[in-house]
């Protein structure tokens, strides 16, 4: 059982929230009607009292010393007695919620933040509402009650609306990545996650930063991203061992034990749980440590140590029911029948534990639970010859099976696109930092164009004044103010040329860029002979191909754009065109088993070669790069009276209603994905788009009923150019 992470600056961001509208809250106290009026020294002294407790708690709860916050709620206890205003009262049941949650006492928890919520809610103490509403999310989570912290989760932002980067919105934000997680949403889950750590990074805050690892390391440990999640574990535990954060490193151990049993490192998996069974005995957290003997004992049945298994699994099970948490019951009595049936011990009383089981799950909405005490009672039933029960328990795993049999699709598709993202994103950061630097120097020499144009206007204003006032220096003022206009005009020259050497420059870096790449994959191959973990070479390799492969289409967008192709027609043949695509293309379709179709009309026509082979070149590379294997491409060449037409149609995946409107953009982000893991440099479509329109055509896509894409070139055949040019 994963332990989900329970952050110290969180509970610090609720804390000093409270702070704050007590000091609020403290001026105004005698309004409330429940004190009587009291002098402005005794104010102060109250103010000064509530904030020295709450800055204490605060402190004592970031370094980690929970040992002293009981003695601290219990003084909040007493000032709470003595001035029994409602925000002090509900401060104090809130203290007294976060203690009993770091303690694993959850049912408590649970009531006193529910029972807390409406009465601060009607009183309108917003920021109260805020943090407890943030604990009881996260209580809701422990319990497995994914639907009620969802709807707490949108009350919040949809009521209160808070600030994203303050420090209780960048809490909440956690509490929805977590619930994304909860509800089997990993790619949402894992994309808040990264946002806010590279918020929390700019903040500077480790303890928070911490625990963001750890939620990423438990979610890419659910879906078998062992490594990565190992990764994030070890990034987590740096922080923790460093603050001596011992909650942290109890949690981190734990799920760091359950990826370690999945990858059969027994020895690793119980090293790892001693730790933290030691941590949390000591500590007295008994819903960690209920935890912890569960995933030992899930460990042991996974190797047949069975008597280990039931002392674990009765251990966890005591320590739930005592702490009142109810997931906890249901996967230790879940586990004691599992490992009684494999025994093949206590029939009755294994039906016992997995009716309890599936009574549990039912209510809990833990569909997994359910399909495995279906199947379980399945295959008891069937061990004890009641074949008719045994069939209705088999129609039910059956249509569970259909469930997760989509889900676990769903879970694919997300991985693939995490991974996807991931490297895409690197590759755009890259980018993003080259045109940054450039638009960067772009700026400056534009502020400083500025700055030259307003101080020559200045000056032509004053040689203007100048010389009206003295008339007898009116010659020379003249003078003067031609100079004045030459310059001016010498600038605004020198502007077109500066906009000029803008892009002249941008070519120069692309067309540089490709020296340095050619370093990195010589390199490569160097480190390639001699290195023993080949993968992180190959994706380095990967990423200098597909970035060599962007700056070459980017200098090929660059030379088109400076030719002027109107004058650099030439006589073509459409069946000569056809023939040369066919035997271009034929083998890079073979390599998937796509058939490409090539039916066209015999004419003649004038383009500009390059371009018009380049705009076919690039649709058909498209069609049969984003087609699944064994489909089929049609090219059709079509003859028409002013124009003819080339259309080329595939059985892709198409265009959603947003890439219709980004596809001829440059560098557009589509919906549709590579099939056999070919390279995309996002500017393909932007220079068919281009290109037609130097040849006075046009492009266009169409979505056919029976599904796929239709790329519909149109061109006219510029005789009339041709002609031109002769005469």
């Amino acid at each position: 059982m994963e332990t989900p992470q329970i952050s110290h600056s969180n509970r610090i961001v609720l804390l000093f929230g409270l702070l704050i509208w007590l000091i609020i809250a403290g001026c105004n106290h005698s309004a409330e009607g429940e004190i009587a009026p009291r002098n402005a020294t005794e104010q102060a002294s109250e103010l000064s009292d509530r904030e020295e407790l709450f800055n204490l708690f605060v402190e004592k709860l970031f370094l980690g010393e929970y040992d002293d916050l009981g003695a601290i709620a219990a003084e909040m206890q007493e000032y709470a007695e003595q001035n029994p205003a409602p925000h002090n009262r509900l401060t104090y049941v809130y203290m007294e919620a976060v203690l009993d949650f770091l303690q694993g006492r959850i049912a408590p928890a649970e009531q006193k933040t529910m029972n807390a919520l409406p009465e601060i809610e009607a009183l309108g103490l917003e920021d109260l509402y805020l943090y407890t509403a943030n604990l009881a999310i996260s209580v809701a989570s422990q319990q497995g009650n994914t639907s009620r912290g969802l709807s707490l989760l949108e009350a919040v932002f949809s009521e209160y609306n808070p600030d994203p980067q303050s420090d209780i919105g960048l809490a909440l934000r956690r509490a929805k990545a977590m619930n994304y997680y909860d509800r089997s949403e990993y790619l949402q889950a894992i994309e808040m996650l990264i946002e806010l750590v590279e918020d929390n990074k700019a903040k500077n805050d480790s303890g928070s930063l911490s625990d963001l690892y750890a939620d990423l390391a438990l979610i890419f440990g659910h879906i078998n991203q062992h490594e990565e999640a190992i990764v994030w574990h070890e990034r987590a535990l740096e922080i923790y061992y460093a603050r001596n954060d011992r909650n942290g490193i109890a949690r981190t151990m734990n799920n760091l034990g359950i990826i370690f049993d999945k990858t059969e490192q027994y020895d690793r998996m119980a090293d790892s749980l001693r730790v933290a069974i030691s941590i949390n005995r000591e500590l007295g957290h008994s819903l960690n440590l209920a935890r912890n003997y569960y995933n030992l004992a899930t460990s042991y049945l996974s190797r047949s140590i069975y008597d280990s298994a039931v002392q674990y699994f009765t251990l966890g099970l005591e320590l739930s029911e005592e702490i009142g948490s109810q997931p906890g019951v249901m996967f230790n009595t879940f586990g004691i029948g599992n490992t009684y049936l494999r025994q093949n011990i206590y029939p009755d009383t294994t039906r016992e534990l997995f009716l309890s089981t599936l009574e549990m799950a039912r209510e809990s909405g833990q569909n997994a639970m359910k399909m495995n005490s279906f199947m379980l009672l399945y295959e008891l039933e069937k061990n004890m010859g009641n074949y008719r029960l045994a069939l209705d328990y088999h129609e039910q795993v059956l249509e569970m099976q259909i469930l997760f049999q989509q889900q676990a699709q769903d879970a694919a598709i997300q991985e693939k696109i995490i991974q996807h993202n991931v490297e895409q994103t690197n590759n755009e950061n890259k980018l993003l930092n080259e045109r940054l630097a450039f638009q960067e120097t772009t700026s400056r020499n534009r502020l400083a164009i500025i700055i030259l144009l307003i101080i020559g206007l200045l000056l032509a204003v004053s040689f203007f004044i100048y010389a009206i006032v003295t008339r007898k220096k009116l010659e020379a003022a003249f003078l003067d103010i031609q100079k004045q206009k030459a310059m001016l005009q010498q600038k605004n020259e020198q502007l077109e040329t500066i906009g000029q050497e803008r892009d002249a420059f941008l070519h120069i870096i692309v067309h540089d860029l490709k020296n340095p790449l050619s370093v990195i994959s010589s390199a490569l191959e160097l480190l390639s002979i001699e290195a023993k973990d080949k993968s992180i070479i190959s994706l380095i390799d990967d990423a200098v191909k597909r970035t060599g492969l962007l700056i070459q289409s980017l200098l090929n967008v660059f030379r088109m754009e400076k030719l002027n192709v109107l004058e650099m027609l030439t006589q073509e043949q459409s069946p000569a065109i056809m023939k040369q695509l066919e035997d271009d293309y034929t083998p890079i379709a073979k390599l998937k088993n796509i058939e490409l179709h090539f039916r066209y009309d015999v004419f003649e026509f004038y383009t500009h070669f390059e371009s018009f082979y380049g705009i076919l070149a690039n649709l058909i590379s498209n069609a049969i790069k984003y087609s699944p294997r064994e489909k089929n491409v049609w090219i059709d060449m079509i003859k028409g009276e002013n124009t003819f037409e080339v259309r080329i149609c595939d059985q892709g995946p198409g265009f959603s209603d947003n890439d219709m409107k980004q596809a001829f953009k440059p560098f557009a982000r589509l919906s549709a994905r590579p099939t056999g893991g070919e390279s995309s440099t996002g500017i393909g479509l932007y220079s068919v788009a281009t290109s037609s329109k130097r040849l006075k055509g046009t492009v266009k896509i169409n979505r056919p009923s029976a599904g796929g894409a239709e790329f519909v070139l149109t061109s006219p055949y510029l005789h009339e150019y041709k002609s031109w040019r002769q005469e």
